[in-house]
């Protein structure tokens, strides 16, 4: 879109006509002398000069002050000419950053169609795309399950009180070991998803264009995906990736009874769920 174009400011109507008026008055005032008795007095004929000599000051003046502004003239025009280049120019940046953010949100959507599980002794093709995230998901689930039968049998203690007395560090101790086994599609689904939020962040865009393209990218994101990266962000993204989880409200759409334990909502702030908008968090 381009910029629209400002038009000079013009002069008043009536500067010509004071100009003009202002010859008038000399040019009588001229021929009022001539027209004297004193026209023939060789006496006064030298302040009969003089007073032509009045007249070109006056026209010197007027043409000084036509030059001044002209030069006022030129200044503004080359001032509405660089505001046009400014804003023509951050019409340009931010033409090329929807380029590169489109491309590469392209780039992470191609990924993710890209995934896909096989059976591991036929090797057929059982799931792929983002219902990869489903099963991913399911084999966590597995994992911290199997832990907890484990514990039963180890203890004697009931399930119940095994997963009420489970803390958060061993939550994100058996996602490690999860994310270990399927490293392999999960490490560069992770890092790709990370670069496209950071890339929004750290451009010049104000904050308000920034949380609205983050919210194109959580708009690609599955309730399984969202799931995955709750606790990634807990263990493997936790010092990178989680700040910009609770900044762009990341979390906003998850399926909070989904999570192993209801309480493990309370390990994100507010901001990961909902926007905190400066005007409120200033009231």
């Amino acid at each position: 879109m381009s910029a629209p174009k400002r038009s000079l400011p013009r002069l008043p109507w009536y500067t010509l006509f004071i100009v003009f008026a202002l010859w008038v008055i000399c040019w009588l005032a001229v021929v009022n002398w001539c027209t004297t008795d004193y026209r023939n007095r060789w006496a006064i004929r030298g302040q009969f000069g003089d007073m032509f000599g009045a007249v070109n000051a006056l026209f010197s003046g007027l043409a000084f002050a036509g030059l001044i502004i002209t030069i006022t003239q030129q200044n503004r025009a080359l001032q509405l000419q660089q505001d046009e280049i400014i804003e023509n120019g951050n019409i340009i940046k931010r033409q090329i950053f929807d380029n590169t953010f489109f491309s590469m949100l392209s780039m992470h959507n191609d990924l993710v169609n890209s995934i896909d599980l096989r059976d591991s002794r036929t090797k057929i093709l059982t799931v792929e795309g983002k219902d990869c995230f489903e099963v991913f998901f399911t084999r966590l689930e597995k994992e911290i399950n199997s832990y907890i039968s484990k514990s039963v049998e180890a203890t004697q203690i009931v399930k119940e009180d095994i997963v009420k007395g489970m803390e958060i560090g061993k939550y994100i101790e058996l996602y490690e070991a999860f994310y270990k086994k399927n490293q392999k599609n999960l490490g560069h689904y992770y890092r790709n998803l990370y670069s496209l939020v950071s890339m929004v962040d750290n451009s010049a865009l104000d904050d308000d264009s920034k949380y609205q393209y983050v919210k194109i990218v959580r708009a690609q994101l599955s309730m399984y995906e969202l799931m995955l990266l709750f606790y990634n962000c807990l263990s493997i993204g936790k010092d990178k990736f989680k700040p910009l989880v609770e900044k762009y409200a990341l979390l906003k759409h998850i399926n909070k009874g989904g999570l192993f334990k209801s309480n493990h909502i309370e390990l994100y702030p507010a901001t990961a769920y909902v926007r905190v908008s400066k005007k409120s968090a200033t009231a």
